[in-house]
């Protein structure tokens, strides 16, 4: 009997060890290099460098990961994890009338955009008057399509973020001669992006 029990602590403890000196090993790995040098130096460990989004990524261990914050380990079944990084990313959608500056006077293009408006208000489709007016060529009835943050010139992205919805506004870039008029046509979307370390034990 008494051998049982000392077969049952001795393998308490070896497992009480085994957790703790993961987590030990894993506690100082705090960057991407840091996660690839300590996936060189423990290859017995399995472990795995992985990118994990809120929009792709969705199976029940992702979701409990999300939950956690950068630096947090965390078990599940047989294997640990430990967030390298967390960020945001948010994607926008716009539509747009593009006036050139270069070939356009700033009275010029005010009058065209206050005719724009007027159009709009009387009931013309943005889509209609971006074929009308637009000096690009966009052929997709002024569609800028999805793009995320910091792809666009600054005062563009900033135009996007702080209207709502279905919005129509102007937007000035007088360094480069490039006006504006734009509709917001999708609420922002954020994406939440993870890095993981993934090792095999707990």
């Amino acid at each position: 009997m008494k051998i049982f029990q000392f077969i049952a602590l001795l393998l308490l403890s070896i497992n009480g060890y085994g957790q703790s000196s993961i987590k030990q090993y894993l506690q100082p790995v705090g960057s991407i290099e840091e996660a690839d040098k300590f996936a060189q130096s423990h290859p017995k460990l399995k472990p795995i460098l992985r990118v994990i989004n809120s929009q792709n990524d969705t199976s029940a261990i992702d979701r409990k990961l999300y939950l956690l914050k950068t630096g947090d380990i965390y078990s599940i079944g047989n294997s640990t994890y430990k967030i390298i990084s967390d960020t945001v990313k948010y994607t926008f959608r716009a539509s747009y009338i593009y006036l050139d500056g270069s070939i356009l006077s700033i009275n010029q293009i005010d009058s065209l955009r206050n005719l724009i408006l007027k159009r709009y208000s009387a009931g013309t489709t943005f889509e209609t008057l971006a074929d009308d007016f637009t000096m690009d060529g966009n052929k997709k009835h002024g569609d800028l399509g999805v793009f995320s943050s910091g792809m666009m010139v600054k005062e563009f992205e900033q135009a996007i973020r702080s209207h709502t919805n279905g919005e129509v506004f102007i937007v000035d870039v007088p360094d480069h001669q490039w006006y504006y008029v734009a509709k917001k046509t999708v609420p922002d979307q954020a994406t939440q992006e993870m890095t993981v370390l993934e090792v095999n034990g707990r």
